[in-house]
């Protein structure tokens, strides 16, 4: 009899590892078939320069975002910094900074698809990669592992640029509405956020509830420096600015 429980169990086992398996090669296949994995810092700034200061409207994509973000950073820390994307694995965006600009990046997506020698190199540069559903704010295991990566509390740079994601999404915005607040309470004092909330569409009704709810903060908290682009937010938490956005706005609901 205790032969026949430990086979069986065996059996179970078995099946329910191929099942995982097979889930997991799901999540790879839908990753791929976005048709964008790993934008690089001229892709991010084509989607976020509209939001830029107009100090760096003259700049080119990837000029503009990367000195924008390393000149706004380096204002008042001196030490090495932190960064996150949410949504992508973040090696070849995080690459285009100056050397050592970031003392350690993180990149969250669905399926980590790298092949061995880039986990290689990333891993010279302390970069890694988390799997994970970034719009799932209910699931504190992502985040913990974020903190316990960068050994920090608190980032410096959150990034988002899902694109194929955007363009596939069948869900409410809530989720995006509830993970931008979420991570804006991870942000530093002086820490900036670039969130991508519409992709290759126009959506004036939307574009409209996005502009309302900015003007609303900047109303209330002049220290958070916040301006609309494209489909896409700029947002820098200034000293004074309050560790997180008030109850009564919502971005995209």
């Amino acid at each position: 009899m205790e032969g026949k429980i430990k086979f069986g169990g065996m059996v179970k086992e078995f099946f329910h590892d191929k099942s995982l398996k097979k889930e997991k090669e799901k999540i790879k296949d839908k990753e791929r078939s976005w048709g964008v994995y790993d934008s690089n810092l001229l892709e991010f700034g084509s989607t976020f320069y509209a939001s830029l200061p107009t100090e760096y409207e003259f700049k080119s994509w990837k000029e503009g975002l990367r000195l924008y973000i390393e000149n706004t950073l380096s204002l008042e820390r001196k030490e090495k910094l932190t960064a996150v994307e949410f949504g992508g694995p973040g090696s070849r965006f995080f690459s285009g900074f100056s050397n050592d600009f970031f003392r350690k990046t993180i990149g969250v997506c669905l399926a980590d698809i790298r092949n061995e020698n880039l986990k290689v190199e990333d891993s010279k540069s302390n970069h890694y990669v988390i799997t994970g559903d970034i719009l799932d704010v209910h699931n504190d295991e992502i985040f913990k592992e974020i903190r316990a990566k960068l050994d920090v509390n608190k980032i410096d740079l959150i990034i988002s640029r899902m694109v194929g994601g955007l363009n596939q999404f069948e869900g409410s915005k809530t989720a995006l509405d509830n993970a931008v607040r979420l991570w804006y309470g991870l942000l530093n004092e002086n820490g900036i956020m670039f969130i991508q909330y519409n992709y290759n569409s126009i959506n004036d009704k939307e574009d409209n509830i996005v502009a309302e709810c900015i003007e609303k903060i900047k109303s209330k908290y002049p220290q958070i420096d916040i301006q609309l682009g494209k489909g896409s937010i700029r947002l820098h938490k200034k000293p004074g600015a309050p560790e997180e956005l008030p109850e009564d706005t919502h971005f995209f609901v």
